[in-house]
């Protein structure tokens, strides 16, 4: 067991814990709403009503881009404007996109996930998107039949793309130099596998959901660590801070009483670790 620092707590469902270049944590709450801030001062929403935020970025200018239900906005964390940025592929509206990850070229890659399956409708999911989105707004698909695509990190030398696909395991995918992505394969084979970091040693940290810990696998799928958390559920992760040696890591769940205990906690792994990429978008595309 980890020794840990919470952050932040009473939330549902927190996904996509992201540290900008001054130690601020941006994190959302997938099934209560809302985009959150912590800084110096606390934490308090900048953009409240956001359903279905899997997924935080940190765009060049300052403004963040989130993932959620209709697609991708980006954002001004102060003033909480917001604007859409993709809401359809191929002429078909998007139920939501989860998590995000930006790409060599300024744009993004992300998944699209039925979370009105999920969340409404209680049917079996229809499949999901794997994507790259451009700076120009250009997008290409690499996978129409994920289940539920999850977490999105890069190795060190950013050759290589991984991506969770909770039921199945991590894929690890080609970068070609235009941001392509070519030669997907499972090399992780983990049922639960939600969100996931890397660190410099080339480590791949994942979250998994539901047996609430977090394991550092070795690039060819072997287990280097396991450390049990005590939360119900341990969704999406980050590094950050001093060395970027903290892992960030968003919770969810309730205890006993029916109380929600999400949140974000952090903790220090000893390893450098990589942080989530900065994307590029103009102000219009």
């Amino acid at each position: 067991m980890a020794e840990f620092e919470i952050l932040a707590s009473g939330y549902r469902f927190v996904e996509a814990p992201r540290v900008d270049g001054n130690d601020i944590l941006y994190f959302a709450d997938l099934l209560g709403g809302g985009v959150h801030r912590r800084d110096f001062h606390g934490c308090k929403p900048v953009l409240p009503g956001r359903m279905w935020v899997g997924g935080v970025l940190m765009n060049a200018d300052g403004r963040i881009i989130c993932s959620g239900k209709g697609g991708l906005v980006i954002a001004n964390p102060d003033t909480g404007d917001a604007a859409d940025l993709l809401t359809e592929i191929d002429g078909e509206p998007i139920i939501a996109v989860n998590d995000i990850e930006a790409a060599s070229d300024g744009g993004l890659y992300g998944g699209t996930i039925d979370f009105t399956a999920a969340f409404e409708t209680h049917q079996p999911l229809s499949p999901g998107k794997l994507f790259h989105l451009s700076p120009n707004g250009q997008t290409t698909i690499f996978r129409d039949d994920v289940f539920a695509s999850n977490g999105i990190s890069y190795s060190p030398d950013r050759g290589t793309l991984y991506h969770s696909e909770t039921s199945i395991g991590i894929w690890a995918w080609d970068v070609g130099h235009d941001a392509m992505l070519a030669n997907g394969r499972i090399i992780i084979e983990v049922e639960d596998s939600d969100g996931l970091a890397v660190d410099t040693d080339g480590g791949i940290w994942v979250a998994c959901y539901q047996s609430a810990e977090v394991i550092r696998y070795m690039p060819g799928g072997q287990v280097d660590r396991r450390i049990p958390l005590p939360f119900p559920n341990i969704i999406s992760l980050d590094f950050g801070g001093p060395g970027d040696r903290w892992l960030y890591v968003s919770t969810g769940g309730q205890n006993a009483e029916g109380e929600p205990v999400g949140g974000v906690i952090r903790f220090d792994t000893g390893i450098r670790g990589i942080r989530s990429a900065t994307a590029r978008f103009g102000r219009t595309i």
